[in-house]
């Protein structure tokens, strides 16, 4: 079995930055993580004073979660951050502070295939010795579901970015965004989605019975059981409100 080495991760996160910069001028580039075994760096472009849109791109080398030895994966996220909900995503999660934004997170392709009606997605996984032309034609694929997702809504605008987050959280089971959580609970109640909130609290609830009832004596586990249950409280009690004032 190949293995990859930190020196070779190094290398493909330059190559790699300096083809994403030309497919994606606008956006500021952010170095990320390098070890042997994967690669990590990102860009974000700022859309309004409330509104960012950052980009995870993740090259990794773990044969026993890919389809061949001989390849390594590339994936891309992406995250829509709103920081107009962060006062209710505080509150709602018991923080003091308020620095955590709402909003979406969701993996690229899966959210495309949504898009496209195009049923589940396979990471694309490349040569350990591809060249730059290859990784480019991948990235560049990327780039342009990026653009088409954001097309499906108007454009990659700040005026926009409500109805993408919402048809994301809607599509959570799709679109690699995830189950029930404070951000996505948070960010439905913030634009007045009461009812999508509410079927959020619900998985939420199904989890965390889920996970107490795996080993229910457990500190670590009770524990967490218990500050969920604040948080679903809390969640509740948000939505009455906002409820009352939108009447």
């Amino acid at each position: 079995m190949k293995r990859t080495k930190r020196v070779d991760w190094i290398a493909r996160q330059r190559s790699m930055m300096a083809i994403w910069h030309v497919l994606r001028p606008a956006d500021i580039m952010q170095k990320g993580e390098v070890t042997g075994s994967d690669m990590r760096f990102g860009s974000h472009l700022t859309l309004s004073k409330d509104i960012d849109v950052s980009f995870e791109v993740h090259g990794s080398h773990m044969p026993y979660f890919q389809r061949s030895s001989e390849t390594w994966a590339l994936r891309l996220r992406s995250d829509i951050a709103d920081t107009r909900i962060g006062p209710l995503r505080a509150e709602i999660e018991g923080s003091e502070s308020t620095a955590k934004a709402g909003g979406a997170n969701f993996e690229v392709l899966a959210t495309f295939n949504t898009l496209e009606g195009i049923s589940g997605y396979d990471v694309p996984e490349l040569p350990l010795d591809a060249g730059d032309a290859m990784v480019k034609a991948r990235l560049g694929a990327y780039s342009r579901r990026i653009e088409r997702i954001w097309a499906s809504v108007g454009g990659c605008r700040a005026e926009n970015a409500e109805a993408l987050i919402l048809w994301i959280i809607r599509r959570r089971h799709r679109t690699g965004s995830g189950r029930g959580a404070p951000s996505a609970i948070s960010t439905a109640i913030y634009f007045g989605e009461f009812d999508l909130a509410s079927d959020l609290i619900a998985e939420m609830a199904d989890d965390i019975e889920a996970y107490l009832k795996e080993d229910p004596t457990h500190q670590v586990r009770q524990r967490a059981y218990a500050h969920y249950c604040e948080i679903i409280s809390r969640a509740a009690a948000a939505i009455r409100r906002s409820r009352q004032l939108v009447r």
